[in-house]
């Protein structure tokens, strides 16, 4: 049974009433017929008809009160290789992104999409992003889900290349109430592979090569010792990059020409930590504290990162950089 509604007389001939919205979307149509004293009537005002589906019949709600926000949501594809600990996502391939949006109620007024701050119109399928003016056009609320569809490549060729790989994508949707909801998605992009620059030795062959940058497919020259010695690999990944994460290798041994025993493994590369020339750059630890000591356990720098990229200058040689009191990560500095 309906409720009966209180009318406030504010004077000079206006009258008021209060709609009670007790839910989280109240809806009416709110026909109103005025009577005076003598019983003559008013017009129903407003007058919502639809003249195919009779009189008094409406697709459209003169008023609604909701505050549920709109659905927002964009797919995250999983990173490429493995998890890493900052949680960060790199990407080395191309990723399609799709972003889901829907209003139930009062309908979608507008949908932003950005991508490192700069505005997106359409999807890579050219599928046009409302906006205010296009929406206050329309004759009628709109209800519908829409999927716009983007890809990593996709939103590069929009926002450049970004010089530390990150980019964000991020989509805002009002609806019609004013409800606003909002979702981002962060992403780097790695698309350089790792270099092997070099082998030093130490000490020198015997025939004073310090080291050497070629790669010997089969053995038709080496380099000779007369005692043990160190081989020093050089490994680079040029910005932006994901991080070092390790580092395989094969040895093989000979007597009088023949292969006479092999051994293959693998040494990890701590995540986020590359040496350069002069200079050690550390990835996704942004606020976090950072000691950097050289062979003899000298603090040789010390700071407090502001980004997730940060390059700090050290001497060359044989580095430990620990991050926040974890254990230390090695690594040679050119």
């Amino acid at each position: 049974m309906n409720k009966p509604i209180i009318m406030h007389n504010e004077g000079n001939g206006i009258y008021s009433i209060e709609i009670p919205a007790g839910t989280e979307v109240f809806q009416s149509d709110i026909i109103v017929t005025a009577y005076d004293r003598y019983g003559k009537t008013s017009p129903n005002c407003p007058n919502l008809e639809n003249t195919e589906q009779g009189k008094g019949v409406s697709n459209n709600v003169f008023a609604m009160i909701e505050t549920n926000k709109p659905y927002v949501n964009i797919s995250k594809p999983k990173g490429d290789g493995i998890k890493r600990t900052d949680g960060q996502v790199w990407y080395n391939t191309n990723k399609t992104i799709a972003a889901y949006v829907q209003d139930e109620d009062s309908g979608i007024r507008n949908v932003n999409i950005n991508v490192n701050g700069i505005d997106i119109t359409e999807d890579k399928n050219n599928f046009i992003i409302p906006k205010i003016s296009d929406t206050m056009s329309a004759g009628n609320r709109d209800n519908s889900k829409y999927v716009y569809t983007f890809d990593t490549d996709y939103l590069t060729s929009i926002a450049g290349e970004s010089e530390d790989g990150k980019y964000t994508i991020y989509i805002e949707v009002t609806d019609n109430a004013g409800n606003v909801n909002s979702q981002a998605h962060t992403y780097y992009i790695d698309k350089s592979n790792p270099v092997i620059e070099k082998f030093e030795f130490v000490p020198h062959a015997s025939d004073s090569i310090s080291q050497t940058n070629e790669y010997i497919e089969y053995l038709e020259y080496g380099f000779y010792f007369k005692k043990d010695f160190i081989a020093n690999i050089y490994i680079s990944d040029v910005l932006p990059s994901s991080g070092l994460n390790k580092i395989e290798y094969r040895l093989v041994s000979y007597e009088n020409g023949k292969i006479k025993n092999e051994d293959i493994g693998y040494k990890i590369i701590s995540d986020g930590v590359v040496a350069g020339n002069g200079t050690v750059t550390v990835q996704g630890a942004a606020g976090k504290s950072i000691v950097i000591t050289n062979i003899l356990g000298k603090v040789v720098a010390e700071t407090v990162l502001t980004s997730d990229n940060a390059t700090i200058a050290v001497p060359a040689g044989i580095v430990a950089v620990a991050v926040d009191g974890e254990e230390a990560v090695k690594a040679i500095v050119k």
